[in-house]
């Protein structure tokens, strides 16, 4: 999935907004975002139930590219919860 710089951007600071240190339930990192349970109340120890991953300035210096979508149905993740996750971060549906 393709997307402007500044969109990618605005999706990590969004996930830095809503990080589990402060009550949500994302985990951003300078390459992948965690997305964890929020079922018991979301903290550290909530399990990791997807993530993504992003290639910055790929393929080009303007685009960054999310080249993975990842969960764990194990520990309560789906696409569906993921897709919804990624609504979230774009500012889908109440930012």
């Amino acid at each position: 999935m393709r997307l402007p710089s500044p969109t990618a951007r605005a999706m990590w600071s969004r996930a830095r907004r809503y990080r589990v240190a402060a009550g949500g339930r994302f985990e951003a990192r300078s390459a992948a975002i965690i997305i964890r349970s929020n079922e018991s109340g979301p903290t550290k120890e909530a399990p990791p139930i997807g993530s993504l991953l992003i290639a910055w300035q790929s393929p080009t210096p303007e685009t960054a590219t999310i080249y993975r979508l990842q969960w764990d149905p194990e520990s309560g993740g789906s696409e569906r919860e993921l897709w919804r996750a990624l609504d979230v971060l774009a500012g889908i549906g109440g930012d």
